[in-house]
Parts: C-alpha cells; structure tokens; sequence
C-alpha cells in the first residue's frame, strides 16, 4: 500500500513538471520557456529551427505589446535621472525576458501564501514582486550586451541575484510580523517573537545570497561563457532559474514540520510552501532542454 500511494505521488510530480494541471501554471511554464530561449538567442546567438524561430517572433510581438509601451516612459526617466546625477543610461529590450522570469519566481511566491490562507501576505507579495522585479530588470537592462570584462559581467549578473534576495527579505519580514502567530497555531506551537522567527530565515537567506555570488564567480571563470556575446544574461536566467534547487532544500527543512504518518515524504513536499516554486523551476527547465532538443533535431533535417 505504502509502496502505491509513493509511485501515484511520484506520478503526481513527473505530470506537474511536465504538464501542470491549471492554465496560469501552463502559461507561466510557456512564458518562461519563451523568455529563457530569447535571452541564449541574444546572449550566445543561437539560432533555432524555423518553426521555433516563427513561435520565438510573435512571442516578442506579444511582449513589445504588453511591455514595450513602458520603454520610452523608462527611457525618459533615466534621461531625467542622468541629469541629475552626471550619468547616461539607456534601456535594452532584453529587461523584458528577465522581468518575466523573475515574475514567473514572484508570482508563485505570491500565490503560494494567498492559496495557503495568507491572503494579505499574497497581495503584498505580488505587488512587492512587481515592484522589485520592476526595478532589478531595468538596471539588468541598462547594461551594454558587448562588455565581456569578467568584473563588468560580475556585477551585472549579481543584481538578479540582488533583486531575489530584497524580494525574500522584503517577504519574510512581513510574514515574520503578520503571519507567525498564525504558523504557530498551523503546526501547534508556541509563537515566537520576531526575533527568534526572523533570524534562522535571515541566516538562509544570507546563505542563499553567499552561494548565489559564489556561483557567478565560479560560472564566469569558463572560457566558454566569458568569451559569449553577453555572459550575464546566461547566468541571470540560470540563476533565476536555479532558485528551484534552493528551493528543494528548504522543502526539506519544511517536511519536518508534518507529523502525518499516513502520508508518503512526497506527499508531504507536495503541501510544503516551496513545492510550487520547485516544480514551476524545474519544469520550465525540462521545457527548455526538450525545445533545444526538438529544435537540433529539426535543423539536422534542414527545417
């Protein structure tokens, strides 16, 4: 029996990372395949078979649509803002797929805390999440794709790294303050003080950004990356991206917390806060290996 309900949850993972249940989750898995594959087609100069290159088109399309109207409003704004401050910026395009991944991150954050009850903390997520994703992806924008100086990459790569960590912050200092009584009574103990609540989660946040600013060290040191178009638009994506692995952990750490015995560790996962980011993030990494697959197999056919 145990060995049947862990198959039919491990079961229940495999068709989330492939092929979520809900539409939004469909769309964002999509939106984020489109914008990963923008980025490693400026980024490295990829080329795709021309069915993907024709999806890849009206996908930007849809982008400048949506997005695009903000341009010269943001432009303006670092025009006035040079000025002021002796400097000259101007916005790329390619602010648009990092805003877009980071939301996609933001969005199922947000919608993690409402769909668990927190509802406040949902709504202030999802507009914390805009605005800070908002901002990060401007000043990832800002930055000339042509530099290859392994300290000009550096610092750029580490602003979305940045930009989640004042997100999660920003986060659990909120849920520190208006949830923890309600945590407390969830998993039946006594409340703890912001203090003693908020420093284990500062401790692995800190953690978090530590291993994200050694891992850009570590990633810019290949040749491969160094020597691309624009290398921090590669490390931006995948460590966007690689919050999925981080995730993991701390739905370890929150598998504890469920005294159930009649369920499977899957099962328990499954109901901890990190699970949707994990899925959402590992799936659109699927999604991405099985497009740059189908996409080499198509042009070794000549389509």
């Amino acid at each position: 029996m145990a060995n049947k309900k862990s198959e039919s949850a491990f079961c229940k993972v495999i068709i989330d990372l492939l092929w979520p249940e809900r539409v939004y989750a469909k769309l964002g898995r999509l939106l984020g395949l489109l914008s990963v594959l923008s980025l490693l087609k400026t980024g490295f100069s990829f080329g795709f078979a021309k069915v993907f290159e024709i999806i890849l088109s009206y996908y930007k399309r849809i982008v400048e649509v949506t997005l695009g109207w903000l341009d010269p409003i943001l432009n303006n704004l670092l025009n006035v803002l040079g000025e002021i401050f002796d400097f000259q910026l101007v916005i790329n395009n390619h602010w648009k797929h990092i805003y877009i991944l980071l939301g996609i991150y933001f969005f199922r954050s947000a919608e993690i805390s409402y769909k668990y009850g927190y509802k406040k903390t949902g709504i202030f997520s999802l507009f914390w999440g805009i605005f800070v994703g908002l901002i990060t992806s401007i000043l990832v924008g800002s930055f000339d794709l042509q530099n290859n100086s392994y300290s000009y990459n550096f610092l750029v790569a580490l602003l979305p790294v940045s930009g989640i960590f004042c997100f999660d912050l920003g986060r659990q200092v909120w849920i520190s303050i208006y949830d923890r009584r309600m945590i407390a009574d969830i998993f039946k103990e006594e409340e703890k003080s912001f203090q003693e609540f908020f420093l284990p989660i500062f401790r692995r946040l800190y953690a978090q950004l530590i291993g994200s600013i050694i891992f850009v060290a570590v990633m810019l040191s290949f040749s491969f990356l160094i020597n691309s178009k624009s290398p921090f638009l590669f490390i931006s994506g995948f460590l966007i991206l690689g919050m999925g692995i981080y995730r993991i952990f701390v739905g370890i750490s929150e598998v504890q917390l469920f005294k159930e015995e009649n369920e499977t560790w899957l099962e328990k996962f499954d109901r901890t806060s990190s699970s949707s980011i994990v899925k959402s993030m590992f799936g659109l990494i699927i999604w991405v290996l099985i497009f740059i697959s189908s996409s080499a197999g198509l042009q070794s056919f000549g389509l």
